[in-house]
């Protein structure tokens, strides 16, 4: 992701996905009695999808939120964008893959440490979320996390790797591909390691999800804001690629209707792994 703008613009798949999650799973936060609060955002992006749909469905008072993401350009351009819009927000480059110590000023920190769609990216998931743990403060700290886990998506990529047109812009697809995406059980296998983290009150769940785009276009858009590979191509390829994998990840899921009813909007079928767990 190195486009902010085209990101801005076109992520309300991912707007939506974060807003119903956190609906879902708002009654299971414990709240401290003493509060204000601490909240930071793994994978930020942006931050338009903390700020905008998340902190408003939170609904309370905080004394510190942190939009993270490892990208600078992605958090540069939300500081510019929401500037001083939050009171007592900052934003951060910040690593959650990271195998270094966690920054003193970050380490048992938070009340709530959320994260959408990013954790997917991490290969070391062990790793991850033995960092979470460490971000959240000791006295039961919540997270609410979702992951990326199965889709098409990955098949389609895969595919395209293989191929001459392709591959030469395809490198490190495997570290793309979720390392849930072929697992026959993640929801034990992940509380299992949560378990032995030290996480308590934990609930795992694979959720077969499908978000409909107004338009063919629309998801095309979206996926070319999100890819791993269009800034690796000349700008004059980036629009065929897109494409080509939206054709082939049709093909890798053949017996799903993509186009609705309407034959204008578009379906994309995923499975999210949903997280929430507390220290």
């Amino acid at each position: 992701m190195d486009n902010p703008e085209l990101y801005h613009k076109t992520n309300q798949m991912q707007r939506h996905n974060a807003g119903e999650i956190v609906r879902k799973y708002l009654q299971n936060f414990n709240w401290r009695t003493d509060g204000p609060y601490t909240l930071i955002d793994l994978g930020s992006s942006i931050g338009d999808v903390l700020l905008e749909v998340v902190y408003p469905i939170l609904n309370k008072k905080f004394n510190r939120i942190v939009c993270s993401d490892i990208n600078p350009g992605m958090i540069e351009y939300g500081k510019q964008l929401f500037g001083e819009k939050i009171k007592n927000c900052e934003f951060r480059v910040f690593d959650i893959a990271t195998t270094g110590d966690i920054p003193s000023d970050l380490k048992d920190q938070f009340d709530i440490v959320v994260s959408f769609f990013c954790l997917q990216l991490i290969p070391d998931q062990r790793n991850a979320f033995q960092n979470i743990y460490s971000l959240l403060r000791p006295e039961g700290g919540n997270c609410l996390l979702t992951i990326f886990a199965r889709a098409p998506y990955f098949e389609a990529y895969l595919h395209l790797s293989k191929t001459s047109k392709w591959s030469p812009y395809m490198g490190e697809v495997d570290k793309y591909t979720c390392c849930w995406h072929y697992c026959k059980d993640p929801e034990n296998e992940l509380n299992a390691i949560l378990e032995e983290i030290g996480f308590r009150d934990i609930d795992v769940k694979l959720r077969p999800t499908v978000y409909t785009y107004e338009t063919f276009e629309a998801f095309k858009s979206n996926m070319k804001a999100v890819s791993h590979y269009c800034h690796r191509m000349p700008t004059s390829l980036q629009d065929e690629f897109i494409s080509d994998f939206a054709e082939a990840m049709m093909r890798a899921n053949p017996n799903f209707d993509h186009y609705d009813s309407d034959g204008k909007a578009f379906r994309l079928p995923f499975t999210q792994l949903v997280i929430f767990a507390r220290k």
